[in-house]
């Protein structure tokens, strides 16, 4: 979140990342759509290793950030802490198909290190919780610096 004199700017609301190394896909166009229709500002990262290099204040832009779990150069358990150290308040929810690794160890871990939920691509049912969950990080954010809030 950028702050000003003012408090938290509104800015930051309604922008969330996505981290995924397949931004290509149809999957992920499909959900960048589906947010930008919905009145969300998105940034679509394509290697993990750049949000290594933002800052702690270019993280606190984000209030809700999706990532994939399956990358080339890093796996969502290497990204998750990363993003944690940066923006403690953010909601993390990892997205992806879970073809390689054993999924209920992986949930387990994903749990421990702080992710907030996890959506499998292709289910229908957890892709649509998926939106329902970043509405409520949304509103989240929106109450914990409400002025009201704040005072």
């Amino acid at each position: 979140m950028k702050c000003d004199e003012n408090g938290f700017s509104e800015e930051s609301f309604n922008k969330l990342m996505i981290i995924d190394d397949e931004p290509d896909s149809l999957g992920i166009k499909q959900l960048c759509k589906k947010f930008i229709r919905e009145g969300y500002k998105v940034d679509l990262i394509k290697d993990p290793d750049e949000v290594r290099k933002l800052s702690s204040e270019g993280m606190l832009e984000y209030p809700v950030f999706i990532i994939d779990y399956n990358m080339v150069n890093m796996y969502g358990d290497e990204l998750v802490p990363i993003i944690r150290e940066k923006n403690l308040l953010a909601y993390l929810i990892v997205y992806t198909g879970f073809p390689k690794v054993n999924k209920y160890e992986t949930l387990k871990k994903l749990n421990l290190i702080g992710v907030d939920f996890w959506a499998e691509k292709g289910d229908r049912e957890t892709e649509k919780e998926l939106f329902i969950r970043v509405d409520y990080a949304f509103r989240r954010v929106e109450n914990i610096f409400s002025p009201l809030y704040l005072e």
